[in-house]
């Protein structure tokens, strides 16, 4: 039955497997209509979803079809799973006679503008297999034609990027929702056009005027560079939005500026492996220049959208369940747009009618920045739902900037910044970085609002030069500093500005389990196994009963031969009693005393000494063994110790500051070992100098790249809470798991928990200092401050308090002091023994004293028969009897 079991448990698997296997390869063989204009608007879009769709299913066939040049499409959708239009043609997105004559679900993307009425969704014909999804930029004109309404001004004008020419040329829409005079006019294509357009645009000036620019980040930087001199118009006010989530950063002039950019709710990672993915093609590395940052999340999302349907549509038509095989094309449309709107960059989908919109927010910023300082404050946001949400009493003003109120990104790590329940019931924060947040308040008079890291990370660049963590609040302009342990890179000094250092230098450190104490009071109980102690006391008493027995029956013993021994000084009877007492001494340096007088009973005592030596041998070396063997127990104690061995497996927290310094040292190690292998190989060198280069040794060190590439063979842990839970389940303290990070951390966690230790030294240390926003002045106040703390010895105080005198210290054992001797809670049993023998032999004591008295009185009662007493009062004499 068992093996039946396990066949039947196998073939289960395999076919769980094969069935696995089957319906990816199912998803990825699909059949993927997408048709488009002939129009060049269009060709990007396509060009960008078609490598979307082959990222995310290699193996999927698309098929390409002109809407306008080929009249056969219908024809050709026949053998189609799915079908995807992208047009600026209304007529086309209207019309469902497509899907409704093929049943073929189909996702219409309508790239042109549109106007975000509710009354302009009844021009969409409803359908059963099909969904419309419209651009996100239309969101964004949104946003820009509530803003132009919400400021006041005489004159408006819009110009905007050639790209975005189809969203803007339609200006009966814009004046119709604008009751202010509007210009819009495309931005010139050069310097010289550029101001020309600036001269006509100011000479006809009456007026205030709000000038909106549109466009992306790069391009909104390039053009503001170009009219530095024309912003200084005192009547105009400057207002940008952005396509994409980079930072504004034109330090090189003068500007003060209203900034509005898309707010990604999720990470943009998805979207960056992509882009990642297709820069190792030539052919495909000009698509990401053509393709904004919303437009390139809006068609991953419809690519993952394709995705999830056609695989849930799989995994339906495998079920036997009636019910869901049933389910309509529009509603497994509908459960793949739920899916994919909750992962979406950008934010969710929400339905209108037939056409599906993404619910974009926009954060607005104002901005200030100079040759000698930038200043980018959040002041509030644009969404779909709520339009403009301000988040302060001064608006749109410029005079938010000179407030000292500041927005404080922190990260929780014990015990810089750590979590605790205040008296109230309520979650409130404390640490070191808190009270040093506190006294700079109290010095400075500024007020201040806590918000936590979205990811919780510090940041650090993938390979597009994409921030995240802490370092992305700050270049976004989110922040005004951060408040937490950031260490002092290169990296990051390149992006944001530092204090001057708030804490010591600190490194990288080891952390392992600590060597488990097998201290016992009754340590010496512990040498032998409880079979050997039960053995050996078998022994023993056998060997008194043999004495006894032997004693008892042989003709030569002294039991049976008193008259022979009547003039011997030692008279020995060998009752079992004193075989007991006999064994017992003869285990002690005192000795056994007499032995037997029969011959029998002397090989039996001769037997118990040869054991009893062997025995006490053997105890005493154990005895000496368990008490030094953990005391000289090696362990790790450096990076490179931990390098070359293999029975601890090591690593770091994934995405940290200390897996990016071991990527980076063994690319370091690589680009050493490249230049060499290219010089020992160039043949253009004579033989002489080949020969000079030549070496039987590996003349580049290879440790980091090793070490890399073990722990990215091994797995990185996905957090520090993460690392120290895989140090603990380490079976020993030299076999399990290490974990290499900020030595500051782990310090905190060694005297926290008894069961963790930390070893080594720590190498590569960087100071720990406070991130601002580059060219801030925050950054120079706040130096300056640090440095009066440290005079005033305020900061010294912080670490004792955080650390030495931290309330959740616990008083470790100190088990790896090389200079300890042997303590009580070893040998304290010993004593114990000590004690427990004079509590008996008190008990024994008072038994013989009672029953000596009891048998005096039961053999020899006294009675006074007569007493005779002289004059002078003494006893003549005094009669006793026997009684009977």
């Amino acid at each position: 039955l068992l093996f039946f079991n396990m066949k039947l448990n196998f073939l289960l698997l395999i076919t769980f497997v094969l069935f696995g296997l089957k319906e990816i390869d199912t998803v990825n063989s699909c059949r993927i209509g997408i048709f488009k204009n002939k129009e060049n608007e269009t060709q990007w879009s396509v060009l960008i979803f078609q490598e979307m769709m082959h990222y995310l299913m290699p193996n999927a066939e698309l098929s390409i079809i002109d809407t306008d040049a080929d009249s056969t499409y219908n024809y050709k959708t026949e053998k189609m799973d799915f079908l995807i239009t992208f047009t600026h043609n209304s007529s086309i997105i209207n019309s469902a006679v497509l899907e409704e004559s093929t049943k073929i679900p189909h996702l219409k993307i309508y790239t042109k503008f549109w106007d975000m009425d509710e009354r302009n969704l009844e021009y969409f014909e409803p359908s059963v297999y099909s969904l419309i999804f419209t651009s996100p930029l239309n969101v964004l004109v949104a946003a820009l034609m509530d803003l132009i309404n919400f400021m006041d001004s005489t004159a408006v004008y819009i110009l905007y990027d050639n790209k975005y020419k189809d969203f803007f040329k339609n200006e009966a829409i814009w004046k119709a929702k604008i009751s202010k005079p509007i210009t819009i006019q495309m931005v010139g294509q050069c310097e010289e056009k550029i101001h020309k357009q600036m001269s006509n645009f100011l000479s006809n000036l009456n007026g205030s005027a709000n000038f909106y620019v549109f466009g992306n980040t790069t391009f909104l930087q390039t053009y503001f560079l170009h009219i530095e001199e024309f912003m200084k118009h005192s009547l105009s006010k400057w207002t940008a939005i952005s396509t994409d989530t980079l930072p504004y950063s034109n330090s090189d002039s003068y500007l003060s500026l209203l900034f509005l950019r898309p707010k990604n709710v999720q990470s943009l990672n998805a979207v960056d492996n992509f882009l990642i993915w297709i820069e190792k093609s030539d052919h495909l590395k000009s698509l990401k220049n053509n393709i904004d940052e919303i437009e390139m999340a809006f068609y991953y999302d419809i690519a993952s959208l394709c995705f999830l349907y056609l695989n849930q549509t799989i995994q339906n038509n495998c079920t036997t369940d009636s019910k869901v095989k049933n389910i309509s094309v529009k509603t497994k449309i509908l459960e793949a747009v739920k899916e994919m709107s909750a992962k979406s960059v950008f934010g969710v989908y929400e339905l209108f009618k037939n056409m599906a919109f993404q619910m974009v927010t926009l954060n607005m910023y104002r901005i200030r920045e100079g040759p000698d300082f930038s200043r980018q404050y959040l002041i509030g946001n644009w969404s779909s739902n709520k339009r403009i949400t301000l988040f302060y009493e001064s608006g749109l003003s410029e005079d938010i900037i000179s407030q000292n109120h500041y927005r404080v990104v922190y990260v929780i790590q014990p015990p810089f910044i750590e979590k605790y329940e205040n008296e109230n019931g309520n979650w409130s924060l404390r640490g070191y970085c808190i009270d040093l947040l506190e006294m700079m308040k109290e010095e400075l008079n500024f007020s201040y609002e806590l918000y936590e890291a979205p990811d919780k990370l510090y940041g650090w660049p993938n390979e597009l030069g994409r921030w995240n963590g802490i370092m992305n609040s700050i270049l976004q302009g989110d922040a005004d500093f951060a408040l937490a342990s950031m260490t002092v890179t290169a990296s990051r000094e390149l992006v944001i500005d530092f204090t001057f250092p708030h804490f010591d230098l600190s490194g990288y450190a080891i952390l392992l389990k600590r060597g488990e104490s097998d201290e016992s009071f009754f340590k010496f109980l512990t040498v032998l196994e409880l079979p050997v102690w039960l053995c050996t006391i078998g022994s023993f008493l056998f060997t008194s009963f043999l004495l006894w027995l032997f004693d008892r029956f042989s003709p030569y013993s002294y039991k049976n031969n008193k008259e022979k021994y009547i003039n011997e000084p030692e008279k020995r009877e060998f009752t079992f009693k004193e075989s007991l007492w006999f064994c017992m001494n003869s285990l002690t340096p005192q000795g056994g005393g007499e032995t037997p007088r029969n011959f029998s009973g002397r090989i039996v005592a001769a037997t118990w000494w040869l054991f009893g030596f062997i025995i006490i041998a053997s105890y005493t070396a154990n005895l000496a063994a368990f008490l030094t063997v953990s005391r000289i127990e090696s362990s790790i104690t450096s990076i490179d110790q931990l390098a070359k061995q293999y029975k601890i497996k090591y690593g770091v927290v994934k995405d940290s500051l200390a897996a990016a310094y071991f990527q980076r040292m063994a690319e370091i190690e690589q680009r050493f070992y490249d230049t060499w292998k290219s010089m020992s190989l160039n043949e253009s060198m004579n033989a002489l100098e080949r020969i000079h280069l030549a070496v039987w040794d590996y003349p580049v060190s290879d440790h980091f790249t090793n070490m890399w590439r073990y722990m990215q063979e091994t797995g990185l842990p996905n957090n520090l809470e993460e690392g120290i839970e895989w140090v603990l389940a380490s079976k020993s303290i030299n076999d399990g798991y290490a974990l290499i990070a900020e030595a500051s951390f782990l310090r905190y966690i060694e005297i926290t928990d008894c069961r963790l230790q930390v070893v080594g030294e720590e190498f590569s240390r960087r100071p720990y200092a406070l991130a601002v926003q580059q060219g801030s002045p925050l950054k120079d106040q706040f130096s300056s401050l640090i440095l009066k703390l440290l005079n005033q010895r305020k900061l010294e105080i912080l670490k004792e308090k955080w650390w030495k005198n931290n309330p959740r210290k616990m008083n470790c054992p100190n088990h790896d002091s090389e200079s300890k001797g042997i303590s009580v809670t070893n040998l304290g049993g010993v004593f114990i023994v000590i004690l427990i023998g004079i509590f008996f032999s008190l008990i024994s004591l008072l038994f013989e004293y009672a029953y000596f008295k009891r048998k005096q009185k039961r053999c020899f009662p006294v009675t006074t028969s007569e007493t005779d007493t002289s004059k002078n009062g003494s006893v003549h004499m005094v009669h006793y009897t026997k009684q009977s």
